[in-house]
């Protein structure tokens, strides 16, 4: 039976099923915009430690992920497990144009100047994450998507990581390794030129309408990656400029000291080949020819060097061990793993760590609202930066989703209004990541407040309209009072003042009811009110607020109630 949405988005069909569980097409009514929505089926064999140790995994890679923002990297908007079903989700940028796998099931094989373009957005936007600290590790024509003017997106950063593991421990087939490094497939720690060589396998799967390396079967596939390259391009597909040989076999190097040290260094080699250009740094014939690695190595290896000699190389006997005890055991599970119960077990050092860390950041950031309530602009957005990056080496995901609001909050009153919007948005995810409901409850009421003093009343009145509990309502009839209705903005503020029994609540209400009183040209109601929240809220915040100092978010703020307010002359 199909579900009719996941947490606030509602699901209005299938796209497909994908490694991870079905990906729906979705639509976010709080943002008005449509989405993409990637379930995750999990066995029902895994018990409660592994499954929650899954999850944390899981929506901390989603965390990371959410936080590239870049035009060929599909942008992550949320994650959370959905109350009802208990199934966990990413809400993802929707991508319309298909993915590079459908295309090339279309077309076969796309002309090298096409596939060369592609390849240097592509070699960018990992250049850009792999800056960022994130590896993909799982660079394949089925993550990437076209958008309908053909421009590339990478999909699922983060996310085969974990997914990966899951897999594996549940028995799962990942599949054929036909675009995975050689360090992946030995289980080795990897970093951007694992990525960079998957990208190499893209690369001449798209110009040559199939992977470099292939075999009948999964042990054959893995043999070819670790011990083979694959033959030229010039030598398959006519048209291809030779320089284009050169440039993938460094990129398809065994070895990850050998290929391109960036994604960057690549793009700009691509580059010069599109321009009729020599590659500054090929992997030449005379260096690493195709031939030489065309046998592997059926003796018995030399024995090891002594320690502390000569770098030991990297076996490449070991994945033919593990396939030989899969074989016989009669499982097709292919991938690396991690015992996922480690992923909750810290050090008591490393607990002391974070707790010390946390500890520091919680203190940055009562310094930056104080310095906030006084104005001090430059001051606050420092103390902030220094507590989101404290909270965010103490990995506590609450600390930095109140680090993300206050700057939002920040950056509303300096008038960054993009950066403001998009931190809102980002602690209301981050917030709900980690079970912080009253958090994104304040995060979202604090994007509606931005966009109600902007202008977007509509925007504005979708948000409100998902929150409960005196807040949005004062706010919600302060939206009122813009619209100029203040009959119905004085009754939602009358029934919170008469009966909040919190006096921050009241307080908050007589500052609004004070715009009221001020609108009816009751000048001393107006000041009665407004000194009884300076009493509560303090003198500055109820100033700033009237305008009082003059900020470019107070000055919109005056825009819309100048039909309805005369604040008091500073």
């Amino acid at each position: 039976m199909e579900i009719p949405a996941l947490g606030r988005y509602q699901i209005r069909g299938r796209i497909g099923r994908g490694t991870m569980g079905i990906v729906y097409r979705g639509y976010d009514p709080v943002l008005a915009r449509e989405i993409a929505l990637k379930t995750v089926d999990l066995s029902p064999a895994l018990g409660v430690p592994q499954r929650e140790a899954f999850l944390a995994r899981f929506f901390q890679e989603a965390r990371i992920a959410a936080k590239l923002l870049h035009p060929n990297i599909v942008v992550t908007h949320d994650a959370a497990t959905d109350d009802k079903t208990s199934v966990p989700f990413i809400a993802m940028e929707f991508v319309t144009g298909g993915s590079l796998s459908d295309r090339l099931d279309k077309d076969r094989r796309l002309s090298w100047n096409e596939a060369s373009r592609l390849v240097v957005l592509l070699a960018r936007a990992l250049d850009y994450a792999h800056r960022e600290g994130v590896v993909h590790r799982d660079i394949k024509p089925a993550n990437v998507l076209l958008t309908p003017e053909g421009a590339p997106k990478i999909a699922d950063f983060g996310i085969a990581k974990v997914v990966d593991a899951h897999l594996t421990q549940t028995g799962a087939v990942i599949g054929t390794p036909y675009y995975m490094s050689p360090e992946q497939l030995e289980a080795d720690e990897v970093d951007g030129r694992s990525d960079l060589f998957s990208l190499g396998s893209l690369f001449y799967a798209v110009l040559a309408g199939r992977p470099p390396f292939l075999g009948p079967d999964l042990a054959a596939v893995t043999r070819q990656v670790l011990f083979k390259n694959p033959e030229p391009l010039s030598e398959v597909v006519s048209g291809i400029p030779p320089a284009l040989d050169g440039v993938l076999a460094r990129t398809l190097a065994k070895e990850p000291e050998e290929r391109y040290a960036s994604g960057a260094e690549l793009a700009d080699e691509v580059e010069r080949v599109i321009r009729g250009e020599a590659p500054l740094r090929p992997l030449a014939l005379g260096e690493r020819t195709v031939e030489s690695f065309r046998a592997a190595p059926e003796r018995t290896p030399a024995p090891p060097p002594p320690r502390d000699s000569a770098p030991r190389r990297r076996s490449r006997l070991g994945p033919f061990f593990l396939l030989l005890l899969l074989g016989l055991g009669g499982y097709g599970a292919f991938a690396y793993w991690e015992d996922a119960e480690e992923i909750l077990r810290e050090s008591r050092e490393e607990t002391k760590r974070r707790e010390e860390l946390q500890s520091k950041a919680t203190a940055r950031l009562a310094e930056a609202r104080e310095d906030l309530g006084r104005a001090r602009w430059d001051e606050a957005a420092r103390r902030i930066e220094d507590s989101l990056a404290l909270s965010r080496e103490g990995s506590n995901g609450a600390g930095e989703a109140e680090a993300l609001l206050l700057r939002g909050i920040l950056q509303g009153e300096t008038g960054e209004w993009s950066q403001a919007r998009a931190d809102l948005d980002s602690a209301a995810s981050v917030f709900e990541i980690y079970g912080v409901p009253e958090g994104k409850a304040r995060a979202l009421l604090e994007r509606a407040n931005l966009e109600r003093d902007l202008g977007a009343f509509d925007r504005a009145e979708a948000i409100y309209e998902e929150l409960s509990g005196p807040d949005a309502a004062i706010e919600q009839a302060l939206l009122d009072l813009m619209r100029n209705d203040v009959a119905s903005a004085e009754a939602g503020l009358r029934a919170v003042y008469e009966n909040g029994s919190a006096s921050e609540v009241r307080a908050k209400a007589a500052l609004y009811l004070g715009i009221v009183a001020s609108a009816r040209g009751e000048a001393e109601e107006a000041e009665r009110l407004w000194n009884e929240a300076r009493e509560k809220r303090g003198s500055l915040e109820v100033d700033l607020f009237l305008g009082e100092p003059r900020t470019k978010r107070s000055d919109e703020r005056r825009e819309r109630l100048a039909a309805v307010i005369s604040p008091p002359e500073a």
